[in-house]
């Protein structure tokens, strides 16, 4: 695993030109609706401010405090709400544009960074295991766990790795769009790359690895190419 900072592009998510005899698999970024959703919460904290501007108008009423002084606190927690969940849409979209996940036949690269863009590669022969988390908009988070030499910083990949698991950090891509077939595509190059055993996390809905037919066939099958 490498982490380098860069200022030019060449190739969109890529600091360069791929190695002779890398092909490139699969090319995409997060799904940002979903991202707002499932990285920054913002239906949560949309009930939030709902539950509490509900509950200071009730509070309100039952302390018979005036119709203008109720309306105006529940004016001012609108706005608190409206001007907290533009902020969150806004930051989703930002994240959501400015990361790439790249998946080749040898390896992962993530760019990211709003203000600072970072390139990170995660080889496929440093993969121990991958899973795949669907969302009901068909996109999906797929969480590599990597072998135990491995070390990434949480804070640093931010957010692109899984939620809580801070000893042992596991580099994950977000809410990617049509996430089953790009877990294919991943578990495909995996297989043909290292030929890993296969491996599920029981706390994930799906399992990214398999062997099957399917998935040991041509990653360029996948793809229609």
């Amino acid at each position: 695993m490498s982490i380098t900072e860069y200022e030019s592009e060449p190739i969109h998510g890529l600091p360069g030109a791929l190695p002779a005899g890398e092909k490139l698999l699969w090319q995409g970024t997060p799904h940002w609706k979903s991202f707002a959703k499932h990285v920054f919460h913002v239906r949560k904290i949309f009930f939030y401010f709902a539950l509490l501007i509900s509950i200071q108008a009730i509070y309100g009423v039952l302390t018979q405090q005036s119709y203008l002084l109720v309306l105006n606190g529940i004016a001012w927690m609108s706005l608190l709400a409206a001007v907290t969940i533009c902020i969150l849409l806004l930051l989703a979209r930002l994240y959501s544009r400015s990361t790439v996940y790249t998946v080749t036949s040898s390896r992962l690269v993530i760019r990211f960074g709003v203000a600072f863009p970072m390139i990170v590669n995660f080889p496929w022969q440093k993969v121990n295991q991958a899973d795949l988390k669907l969302h009901s908009d068909g996109s999906g988070d797929i969480p590599l766990s990597l072998k135990t030499s491995e070390r990434v910083s949480y804070l640093l990949l931010w957010p692109n790795v899984r939620p809580l698991h801070f000893t042992k950090v596991q580099p994950m891509m977000r809410n990617v769009p049509n996430g089953q077939h790009v877990a294919k595509i991943i578990a495909s190059a995996v297989n043909v790359e290292t030929k890993l055993q296969d491996t599920f996390d029981e706390s994930y809905s799906h399992r990214a690895f398999q062997k099957d037919e399917a998935l040991e066939s041509d990653p360029g099958e996948l793809l229609g190419t």
